[in-house]
Parts: structure tokens; C-alpha cells; sequence
């Protein structure tokens, strides 16, 4: 029982410190809705806090753009790729990367939810063991 507890408390802690860090974004950018904070708070998350970012975030949409000059992506050595990849399954949140300059990335970013299948498919999003069962099944 005591180890309930103690879980318990430590995820109520932890979803304090998100409510925190999304009143703060939604501070610095009054113009985002809570999706909005939460789509920007996945890439804040992945390069290590607000404190790191000096790029843009605009409206996308239902989600937001950002811009910034990332310029390592990786699948390990920096690995803000996998961060990204896999918190965006995670959180039911679709992630596009795309050019934005020679110098520059710009990332969409998407609020969706973990659903069924019934659902229509820019509402919904895979876990991530939904995502590697598909890519392995068509893999050849």
C-alpha cells in the first residue's frame, strides 16, 4: 500500500510540474490553447528547456510551428530525434519536419489522441508499439 502511495504522490508531482511548465509557455504566448502548450512543451522538453530555445513558434493550424536552428538530429549520439519520435507517441502528438532554410528546421506539431480505430485518422494518433508493429510488418 505504501508503495501505491508513494507512486501516486510522485505522478501528481510530476503532472504539477507539467501544469507549471505549461502555464509558463502559455505565459510567454498567450495565444496558445492548451494543446498548443502541449505540442510546444514536447520540443521544449527534447532540447532541454525553455532556456534553450531562441527559435519561433507560430499557429499552425490546431497546433503550432516551430522554427529553430537544430541542426542535429539523430537517431542516437544527440538523440533529440528519438526524444521527439518517441514523446510524440506518447503524448498523442503529430510531428512533421520539414526545411524551413539552409540554416533553419521547422517542425509542425499536432494534438491528437490515443484512439480506436474508428476514429478518423487526423484524430488519431498510434502508441508506439503500434507504430514499430506496422513499420515491422512492412518492412521487407
Amino acid at each position: 500500500m505504501g508503495t501505491i502511495l508513494a507512486q501516486s504522490m510522485v505522478m501528481r508531482e510530476e503532472r504539477e510540474g507539467m501544469d507549471d511548465q505549461i502555464a509558463e509557455i502559455k505565459k510567454l504566448h498567450p495565444w496558445m490553447n492548451g494543446d498548443q502548450a502541449e505540442c510546444f512543451k514536447l520540443y521544449i522538453d527534447g532540447i532541454g528547456g525553455l532556456h534553450h530555445f531562441f527559435g519561433k513558434v507560430l499557429p499552425c493550424g490546431k497546433g503550432v510551428e516551430v522554427k529553430d536552428t537544430t541542426n542535429w538530429l539523430a537517431t542516437y549520439d544527440a538523440s533529440l530525434l528519438t526524444f521527439l519520435v518517441v514523446s510524440a507517441h506518447d503524448r498523442a502528438i503529430r510531428m512533421e519536419i520539414m526545411p524551413n532554410n539552409n540554416k533553419m528546421l521547422k517542425f509542425h506539431f499536432h494534438k491528437r489522441k490515443h484512439a480506436e480505430r474508428n476514429d478518423l485518422i487526423w484524430q488519431r494518433h498510434p502508441t508506439i508499439e503500434e507504430a514499430i508493429a506496422v513499420v515491422r510488418t512492412n518492412s521487407r
